[in-house]
């Protein structure tokens, strides 16, 4: 529901669509619908299309399939969920993950998985979330999109408590130095960065 009393709305259409709507004052009054394919690309697929190349995606299965924690960064839709909806080809199809968003965008073909989203109406936060999963012992655990300074303390408790084969976040920055910046910047201090496998 949107109301003047309310004028925001995000949602998620049943076709796995995000939307966004405001009302004013918030604005004029606007509706933005952001689909995302029903089949997420592969690493072949990415390869061909020149995102990346094969060598860089036969290194990153290694990575993947060493059990080792990864964080993608970059630009808002760059690609880093599209990248990361790739990698879990290189993840056994039998393991558990579970999944922690606040806007659910992962689509991984793993039938042991679970997803948990944050919802701000009912105040749970991604980092209420990522603390329930110290409890759900998955194989591997992916968390959507780090923004915070909460989030990332969450993430990292999470990381150093090697509850799982591997986790998987995203985060917004331009390359390796400004994430490795921003995560000092949320207090992650440098010992507990290398918790982190591969940036």
């Amino acid at each position: 529901h949107i109301t003047l009393q309310n004028p925001r709305l995000d949602a998620m259409l049943p076709d796995g669509s995000r939307l966004h709507a405001s009302l004013p004052p918030v604005s004029a009054g606007e509706i933005t619908i952001r689909k995302f394919r029903a089949r997420p690309f592969s690493p072949k697929e990415l390869s061909d299309l020149g995102t990346t190349t094969a060598e860089a995606l036969a290194f990153i299965s290694l990575i993947i399939q060493g059990d080792n924690s990864v964080i993608i960064g970059g630009n808002t839709g760059s690609g880093k969920t599209t990248l990361l909806n790739a990698l879990f080809s290189f993840v056994p199809a039998n393991e558990r993950i579970i999944i922690a968003e606040e806007t659910p965008e992962i689509n991984i073909p793993h039938p042991h998985q679970l997803r948990l989203v944050a919802n701000r109406d009912m105040n749970i936060t991604l980092k209420d979330l990522m603390y329930d999963t110290l409890r759900m012992r998955p194989d591997r655990m992916i968390v959507g999109e780090v923004r915070n300074k909460i989030e990332f303390e969450a993430l990292f408790d999470v990381l150093l408590a090697g509850q799982a084969r591997g986790s998987y976040a995203t985060i917004h920055a331009q390359g390796a130095f400004e994430a490795v910046q921003r995560m000092k910047s949320f207090g992650v201090n440098d010992m507990d960065l290398n918790a982190v496998d591969c940036l």
